[in-house]
């Protein structure tokens, strides 16, 4: 129905899978629900243009979708690192640790070094294991 472009079948697709896709927005957006909205709605448009590419002998439906929207929300941090909780705040852990960047992607997307990129995750490493008073 989809591959159809018929409307009915997009919106059963919504109805049938928005809630774990939006769940995993919400991760992806730290909580921020407005963003998470956006990323969801963006997921869907992707779907319905790319639904072509989508081979069932190579996984499930679902996991495609998944993948999909995994996928995008990892574009759109990458594009508006400062959005992903709408503060300017560049975590180094929250890239590394949550969201599995690689050294080398996070220190291009803070634009500072690599060695400055590890310091950086050191030192937060170092604050998170020091005992809170």
């Amino acid at each position: 129905m989809i591959r159809k472009k018929d409307p009915h079948g997009m919106k059963m697709l919504y109805n049938g899978i928005s809630g774990p896709v939006y769940g995993i927005m919400l991760r992806f957006a730290n909580g921020n629900e407005k963003l998470a909205n956006r990323l969801l709605s963006a997921t869907f448009k992707k779907i319905e243009q790319e639904i072509y590419t989508f081979r069932p002998e190579k996984g499930s439906f679902f996991c495609w979708i998944l993948n999909t929207s995994r996928c995008l929300a990892q574009d759109h941090i990458f594009e508006y690192p400062n959005t992903a909780d709408g503060k300017n705040n560049k975590c180094i852990f929250d890239l590394m640790i949550n969201k599995g960047v690689s050294i080398d992607d996070a220190a291009a997307l803070l634009q500072v070094s690599r060695m400055e990129c590890a310091a950086m995750l050191r030192k937060k490493l170092q604050n998170l294991s020091s005992p809170r008073l």
